[in-house]
């Protein structure tokens, strides 16, 4: 074990509050909230290395800043004494700590600074050390920002294809030359014109179209995941933050909306139009209050329905139904009712064998993303405690 130092968080950092931002006029310097970055302006109030912590709301939303920023009077700043500490390390130790428990709000979750000066903390004595271990937890979120990055790249060319081949309707004719501009026959229909043989129909005509249970079965120590609206993000499903249920509910759940992979799921609650398309092969959760597209049920469609439920026009589609006043929601029927361009059988033929290189391509990026977030917080508090030494860990593990 490597020698520890024993303190309170007010003996190696300043806390300052944000300041008002309105009257800041645009610019490069990142502007955050306790959300994250809310806009660009004009003006900074510190420049070094700094540890931005909630004062209100999600309190252990931490971020890190080695360069100029602004902080609203929502989100704390500080003052790393560096002598002490090294900044980035002890942003990766705070990330351990919960600090819900140190909340002092009724309503709103806060922090106060009192609270935050008197936070425990444990770190490596040997600043040299603290910097190693910081290095080898950046070597993971380097690998892990670019895996995602690549996706967002990936993303964005399969949806480039889609527009260019189903909106722009410049996918290839039998000569080979773009259908649209070499002057392919249009007809009208209710989504605009389409091409010549082509037809627009709901999507519940050519696949099922489900919703997860509505029900609450209890929490229990191992079974399967229960997945929700709120777990649903840009990057997938948020294990982490669901519960497990017993295996008789995801039993019986199953028997009203099975997920299968290659299926589409629409969050329908809250943050509405959250979509993921379902590459896995072990399905290990059931749904709840999330829209259920069955495209597995016809593969020669599912890249095709995904990225036109996942297109601008999806997600306008699903924006302009919604209902709700103090929480926004799709109905099911909502979703069975969507129309859809029914191209040609040759056509998506030619089409899935480029969209599932790219979508497959994105699933294996997510794979690897987490086994290195897992190795990645597996490692991270046995480094931070000097439990494990950084040789060590580099040699057997990145």
């Amino acid at each position: 074990m490597m020698e520890m130092i024993e303190a309170v968080l007010g003996d190696v950092l300043e806390i300052k509050y944000g300041k008002d931002h309105k009257k800041l006029g645009d610019g490069e310097i990142p502007l955050y909230g306790s959300g994250g970055i809310m806009k660009y302006v004009d003006n900074f109030l510190y420049d070094k290395p700094s540890i931005l912590i909630p004062r209100k709301g999600s309190l252990n939303n931490l971020f890190f800043q080695d360069k100029p920023f602004w902080t609203v009077d929502t989100l704390f700043w500080t003052k790393v004494d560096e002598s002490k500490i090294d900044p980035k390390y002890l942003f990766y130790l705070l990330s351990l700590y919960n600090l819900t428990k140190y909340d002092e709000g009724s309503a709103i979750p806060s922090l106060t600074t009192r609270a935050l000066n008197d936070v425990p903390i444990s770190y490596l004595k040997e600043k040299k050390e603290q910097i190693e271990v910081r290095r080898v937890i950046e070597t993971f979120d380097q690998k892990i920002s670019l895996l995602r990055q690549q996706n967002e790249t990936l993303e964005q060319m399969a949806q480039t294809l889609f527009k260019r081949w189903f909106v722009d309707f410049e996918f290839p004719n039998e000569q080979g030359q773009p259908y649209r501009s070499a002057g392919g026959e249009m007809v009208a229909s209710e989504l605009g014109e389409i091409p010549l043989g082509w037809e627009v129909r709901e999507i519940s005509d050519i696949i099922e179209v489900k919703d997860g249970t509505h029900d609450s079965p209890s929490k229990e120590k191992e079974g399967k995941y229960l997945i929700t609206s709120k777990h649903l993000s840009k990057s997938g499903i948020d294990f982490n933050s669901a519960y497990l249920i017993s295996e008789e509910n995801y039993y019986n759940i199953n028997k009203r909306s099975k997920v299968d992979s290659r299926d589409v799921l629409v969050s329908m609650i809250g943050t509405i139009g959250l979509i993921y398309f379902v590459l896995e092969t072990n399905i290990n959760f059931a749904i709840k209050n999330i829209g259920l597209f069955k495209t597995s049920q016809n593969p020669l469609y599912s890249e095709y329905l995904y990225l036109t439920i996942n297109s601008i026009y999806g997600k306008h589609y699903f924006i302009s139904r919604s209902a709700g006043t103090t929480q926004s929601y799709l109905t099911l029927g909502v979703l069975r009712e969507m129309p859809v361009i029914m191209p040609s059988i040759k056509i998506l033929e030619l089409f899935k064998s480029s969209a599932e290189l790219l979508l497959n391509k994105i699933h294996r990026n997510n794979n690897e993303i987490q086994t290195l977030t897992k190795l990645r917080d597996t490692l991270l508090p046995k480094l931070m405690s000097g439990e494990i030494r950084v040789p060590t860990a580099l040699e057997n593990k990145v």
